[in-house]
């Protein structure tokens, strides 16, 4: 168990705000981390591939190649040890449990260090066994810090900067494993063991900076008191249980558990071909290592995009962006078939970047739906979850390979096909946030879109925002420029509309009806979902604005606000008036824009409190807003 940090009594005595340099510190350790684990694994597959080790089922006379055998350890140990990792992780501060990962980093590289000198294949597979144990009770502990330093706004672009820096270490250590152990063997004096025994000793070293970083981590408390009992071991389905019990958890890690398949299906078929192109000698964990390398070059550049693209809050519209991609990759890489070519190398790229667009979103909503007392449980869970659809993978491979003889060609088109029924259906369940992963950046582009005061919309609890009426897309407008989740009040007779009406419910827009009085329902519907802690945007003034001066704003809105009880935050749109979709010109839709592209700014008000807000106060407000725009 972690050795006990000396704890704060309370989170009062704990640092407010966001943590960067314990961030920072954790960034390193996770690189570090898996970094050293990859030239482990590669320096592994060097010896195996070398000296074409495999092994033979106990009774059933079945050979299993080397590689399986890893991947099949690695995944055991996820589905064995899940329970007890999730436990630690909430019992014990998770900062005393990544130091101690990393005390026992150290342990389990001198193991296979001793064994790889001994010339003990599985002594070392021992080791690497140990260390699959080690990186199960690290993820959930690494993965729960994370909002704990640095709170929920923060997370889609943590887990992106997170997700490019382990890639680099893996595409690091996987490169440098296998070239390692290639040119060592070659050398005078060296043989197929002497020449992994040695990088593993160096990986020894490396490890106690690890130990370093982990020391200078700012020190949290733990959630759940629970004491160690023995039926934590066979906690497994209830933990599962408990992660499908609520619909975004489940939803997350099915998607997370679904690459990490992928992953693993494409690493198998990967080393399939490396071995094909170099016949069976010790080249094969180069090559195996320099495909990685290309697909983890790509996995880099898709974390950083994805933490840049959700700098301000989770993008879960990139999951079915990045799921098109890998899609699309996998069957142009079967058509390709040319390893070491430009095209196949770019493809490889490519490939990783879609990766990283899909996973990264999930890792953050997961961490973010978790309740702290549960979220160790959960994600220790979810690697658990991971690990079986690994082992999954690992068994359809064999079975494509083995039982139905087919090419790596063929079997990346599998993977295609498989990837392009989970695509279509998380844009189904997500199709808001698909056609705002879409639409954002061309916005963004084409008017300049720009956020003034952003931090001035709570980041929890209801919120009416009021808004001027300028354009058909001050709807998108306004998604662009805040940091929340918007649903709008519009006119019925647009929401009915037959081929917008399925996606404008999907979206939880709001109907009014003006006519005869029937306002009643939306007004019930937007109190409903302000009490239901949403942000909702009206726009008080009814109509859109012909001149592009404010309309009298209508009361409704301080009903809403009063039986609602949630703060009003006013916000202005300017810019907006000499776009195509406003009555600038020639009139509505008519003509072209005044200037391309334009200059678009959202600006926030300090939030009203329900009982003091007033129309005319709003209305006065945007108006001052809309006059001087950069001095409120």
């Amino acid at each position: 168990m972690p050795t006990n940090d000396p704890l704060p009594e309370s989170l009062d005595e704990l640092p407010d705000g966001e943590d960067w340099p314990s961030f920072r510190n954790l960034l390193c350790v996770q690189t570090l981390n898996a970094f050293n684990d990859n030239i482990v694994k590669f320096l592994l597959l060097g010896v195996a591939l070398n000296l074409s080790i495999t092994w033979t089922v106990p009774f059933l006379g079945a050979v299993i190649p080397f590689q399986h055998v890893l991947s099949a350890l690695a995944a055991g140990a996820y589905i064995a040890f899940s329970p007890i990792s999730g436990w630690a992780s909430d019992r014990y501060s998770k900062r005393g449990v990544i130091l101690t990962c990393m005390w026992l980093q150290l342990a389990c590289f001198l193991i296979i260090a001793a064994s790889l000198q001994a010339s003990w294949i599985w002594g070392a597979v021992i080791g690497f066994f140990l260390i699959s144990i080690q990186s199960v009770v690290f993820a959930p502990a690494k993965l729960g810090i994370v909002k704990e330093l640095l709170g929920s706004r923060r997370l889609g672009s943590a887990s992106g900067w997170m997700q490019m820096l382990v890639i680099i270490a893996i595409i690091a250590g996987s490169a440098i494993g296998g070239l390692a152990y290639e040119k060592l063997e070659m050398q005078p004096g060296f043989d197929a063991w002497t020449a992994s025994a040695l990088p593993m000793a160096a990986l020894f070293v490396i490890s106690i900076v690890a130990v370093w970083f982990s020391a200078r981590m700012r020190i949290t408390l733990p959630h759940d008191p629970k004491p160690f009992t023995a039926d934590i071991f066979t906690k497994h389905f209830s933990y599962l249980r408990e992660l499908f019990s609520e619909k975004r958890q489940r939803r997350s890690a099915l998607g997370k558990s679904y690459f990490w398949a992928f992953g693993m299906f494409v690493f198998l078929v990967v080393t399939q071909k490396a071995d094909e192109i170099a016949g069976g000698t010790s080249e094969a964990g180069s090559i195996a290592g320099q495909m990685m390398a290309s697909l983890g070059a790509g996995a880099a550049v898709g974390g950083a995009l994805a933490a840049v693209l959700s700098r301000r809050r989770i993008q879960l519209g990139l999951v079915p962006l990045g799921g098109f991609g890998l899609t699309v990759t996998c069957v142009l890489l079967g058509i390709s078939d040319a390893p070491g070519t430009w095209q196949y190398i770019t493809i490889l790229v490519l490939l990783g970047i879609s990766g990283s667009l899909f996973l990264t979103p999930l890792n953050a909503y997961l961490q973010d739906v978790c309740s702290p007392d549960r979220r160790g449980r959960m994600l220790a869970a979810s690697s658990m979850l991971d690990a079986i659809t690994n082992l999954a993978a690992v068994g359809i491979q064999l079975l494509l390979v083995k039982s139905l003889g087919l090419s790596t060609a063929n079997q990346l088109y599998f993977a295609a096909i498989t990837t392009a029924a989970t695509t279509l259906y998380t844009a189904k369940l997500l199709p808001v946030d698909t056609l705002r992963a879409i639409v954002m950046p061309w916005l963004r582009l084409i008017y300049g879109v720009r956020s003034i005061h952003p931090e001035r919309l709570p980041e929890k609890g209801g919120v009416l925002i009021v808004a001027n009426h300028v354009s058909y897309i001050d709807a998108f407008i306004m998604s662009a420029g805040c940091d929340r989740p918007v649903r709008f009040l519009m006119m019925k007779k647009f929401y009915d509309m037959p081929w917008a009406n399925w996606f404008l419910r999907s979206a939880g827009a709001i109907p009014i009806n003006t006519e005869g009085g029937k306002a009643s329902a939306a007004i019930k519907a937007c109190v409903d979902s302000l009490k239901n802690h949403e942000v909702v945007c009206i726009f008080p003034e009814g109509e859109l604005t012909k001149d592009g001066t404010l309309n009298e704003f209508k009361r409704g809105m301080e009903i809403i606000a009063k039986r609602a009880n949630t703060p009003v935050v006013p916000v202005a749109m300017s810019g907006l008036f000499g776009s195509f979709f406003s009555h600038w010109g020639k009139g509505l839709m008519k003509g072209l824009p005044s200037r391309l592209p334009l200059k678009v700014r959202v600006q926030f008000a300090e939030p009203i409190a329900p009982e003091d807000v007033t129309a005319k106060e709003a209305q006065r407000i945007i108006d001052d807003m809309l006059a001087n725009p950069r001095e409120r």
